[in-house]
């Protein structure tokens, strides 16, 4: 039985940039739950940041509001960026597992 290659192990995939892999959702707009999955949190967690005004819909249809990728796309750097840094500017490290706790 021969090893399939993994998609990620082939040559052309090591050089990849953002555009090669999402170009093509340039102009898109991106559903409640579809948001969300892209900024890795929940459905309420995203609809809590969109009543903070940390994002706006850039379309409606119906009651459906829908939010561009290049406003995701900076959201989530500004998340990732936050994210990386305690509120005294020290970088975060991993946690250490507690004793007795079962990771």
């Amino acid at each position: 039985m021969s090893k399939r290659p993994l998609i990620f192990e082939s040559p052309e995939c090591v050089s990849l940039t953002y555009e090669d892999v999402f170009g093509h959702l340039a102009g898109e707009t991106f559903t409640v739950v579809e948001a969300a999955e892209y900024l890795d949190m929940s459905v309420p967690n995203f609809r809590r940041t969109v009543r903070r005004g940390q994002i706006a819909p850039t379309q409606t249809v119906g009651r459906n509001p829908l939010f561009g990728t290049r406003d995701l796309r900076a959201l989530k750097h500004a998340l990732n960026a936050r994210r990386a840094i305690r509120p005294n500017g020290v970088e975060r490290r991993a946690r250490k597992a507690k004793p007795g706790s079962r990771v």
